[in-house]
């Protein structure tokens, strides 16, 4: 699982309250694997980076809280649709700055060689 996907992000957001690993609550008597806190701590700091509208960051908090659509659209005023929508605005622009941040840290340290095929880089220490 990574980031780059936005039906991974969708549903990473989707079940952060069954499985948040702070979470205490009798469904959670199971371990989560190191690389899913890995993943959601990866997470948390993309959505604090990422530009995202008030009203989307507020439906992502939403839905990482365990809410449906519906409760959403309850709680804030706006459509089911509405709420859907700001969700896939929001997880788009996730992966847009995941891609943004891994094309920065590729370019800091690798070489994109003249020869190599596209997308072929070469480690280049910085």
């Amino acid at each position: 699982m990574t980031l780059s996907e936005e039906y991974t992000v969708a549903a990473l957001i989707k079940a952060r309250q069954a499985l948040d690993p702070c979470c205490h609550h009798r469904y959670c008597g199971y371990q989560l694997q190191e690389t899913m806190i890995c993943l959601y701590a990866s997470l948390d700091n993309l959505i604090r980076r990422t530009p995202l509208t008030d009203r989307e960051r507020e439906v992502v908090l939403w839905y990482m809280k365990g809410c449906a659509a519906e409760e959403i659209s309850e709680e804030t005023g706006v459509t089911r649709q509405a709420v859907s929508k700001m969700l896939h605005n929001a997880v788009r622009k996730l992966v847009n700055q995941n891609a943004a941040d891994w094309l920065e840290h590729v370019s800091d340290h690798y070489v994109m060689s003249a020869e190599a095929r596209p997308y072929a880089v070469t480690y280049h220490a910085a």
